[in-house]
């Protein structure tokens, strides 16, 4: 008689040895799955978190804006608001540490590093914009556009509006802009009136 041997054979063991890698890197691929989604996960929150204060902030801004007179030889030339495809520039309230706050002066432009940049100057005025601070809005700015609107109703919009070109301020402006690839919704935002 033949004695019975107990335990497993070696293609036994072959098999099992083949499973047990293909779970396991099936394991390990869906946890470096779960880790890259959530790294990509994060970084689209924090960009639409900041898209969403940027866009807050400017629509704020922009709606408390004062559309205060430029005067050249006694008559009235134009409005401290104004822009073109390069810049916006407006007045607004604006508490800011360190300053008195009240009127400011403010300017929103990408600048040749493609970062959308606010300048802001205490006061009214016309100013150089050469020598001041810029506060970094947003990186990686592939378009930039700003356009403004007379008549809401006749649905017309250009793309400047300047000192000495219009006898009132627009009764609209538009903000569009491209970062990183992706479209930001428009900031459309009503111009309070004198």
């Amino acid at each position: 008689m033949r004695a019975r041997h107990s335990g497993f054979t070696l293609i036994e063991v072959v098999v099992a040895l083949t499973i047990l890698s293909l779970i396991v890197t099936a394991t390990l691929t869906a946890m470096r799955t779960i880790g890259k989604t959530q790294t990509t996960l994060v970084a689209k929150t924090e960009n639409v978190g900041r898209m969403r204060s940027v866009s807050q902030f400017l629509r704020t801004s922009l709606e408390r804006a004062k559309p205060v007179p430029v005067y050249a030889m006694g008559r009235r030339t134009g409005f401290l608001m104004h822009g073109d495809k390069e810049q916006l520039v407006w007045v607004t309230p604006m508490p800011i540490p360190g300053s008195m706050g009240g009127l400011v002066t403010v300017q929103l432009s990408v600048n040749k590093a493609r970062q959308l940049v606010l300048k802001i100057r205490d006061g009214v005025g016309r100013w150089s914009w050469d020598d001041v601070k810029e506060h970094i809005l947003a990186e990686s700015v592939e378009d930039f556009a700003v356009s403004f609107s007379a008549d809401p109703l006749a649905g017309q919009w250009v793309n400047q509006w300047g000192i000495g070109e219009y006898d009132e301020p627009p009764q609209r402006l538009q903000i569009e802009l491209k970062v990183a690839g992706k479209y930001w919704p428009p900031i459309v935002v009503v111009v309070p009136t004198l």
